[in-house]
């Protein structure tokens, strides 16, 4: 889902001042992750047979990621006038 709003006001008759956001959220996103990474390195599990050793990667929709942004921008005219 994305978002942005901005407001914009004159200031005088040569400036211009512009205050915004911009966002962007991800939900459900697909990750690869590594299942049987806590039994890897545990060389002392002789329960769980020769699986123990060997990553199991599962995919699944569980990632998530945002990023939010504000910004403040200000133009002044310049002596160039188009009629």
């Amino acid at each position: 889902m994305q978002m942005s709003a901005s407001v914009q006001q004159q200031l005088g008759n040569k400036l211009t001042a512009e205050v915004g956001y911009i966002g962007d959220l991800g939900r459900k996103l697909p990750v690869i992750y590594n299942q049987n990474v806590t039994n890897e390195f545990n060389l002392f599990n002789g329960t769980a047979g020769n699986f123990t050793f060997f990553p199991i990667f599962t995919m699944a929709n569980r990632g998530n990621s945002s990023y939010h942004s504000g910004f403040l921008r200000i133009r002044a005219q310049t002596g160039m006038d188009c009629a």
